[in-house]
């Protein structure tokens, strides 16, 4: 019963606020190792998530915007010349005006999709935004663990 009673710490001596955030700086490290080592054993590499590229987010969804109203124009035919054009023309107008039942649905459907994603990148941008700054912030700011004055104060 000695042992037990020597090996329990003591809650009066609380160890100097320096020397614990070096030891979660450590515990902190260790817990990376031992991640490292696990992922190496299931041979599966260490990622590193990578930041969105917005430029190329920005062109794919106004390349899909060209795209998304579909029916909406007649096509200009540039293969065709003279007579050939304007039947051409005449004919994808009727297929356009037979069909509109179908291209009013699909463009509805696309327009709602393209409006998703936009609405979807712009909250990731937010996000990542968000959680860039706090990071920011975390490395910034000194860590202050509660101290036993505080404590009491509570």
């Amino acid at each position: 019963m000695d042992d037990k009673e020597s090996a329990a710490p003591n809650p009066s001596s609380a160890p100097p606020s320096d020397e614990v955030s070096c030891d979660l700086r450590t515990i902190a490290a260790l817990k990376a190792c031992i991640r490292e080592a696990v992922a190496r054993r299931r041979g599966e590499p260490t990622r590193v998530a990578r930041p969105v590229d917005w430029h190329l987010l920005a062109a794919g969804l106004r390349q899909v915007e060209k795209y998304a109203d579909i029916g909406s124009g007649v096509p200009d035919l540039p293969r065709f010349r003279g007579p050939f054009r304007l039947l051409g023309r005449l004919f994808a107008r009727c297929v356009l005006y037979f069909a509109r039942f179908l291209t009013n649905r699909q463009r509805e459907y696309n327009n709602a999709v393209l409006n998703s994603l936009r609405n979807l990148a712009e909250a990731l941008r937010r996000l990542e935004d968000n959680s860039r700054e706090e990071l920011r912030r975390w490395q910034l700011e000194p860590k202050h663990l509660p101290s036993d004055s505080a404590k009491k104060a509570a």
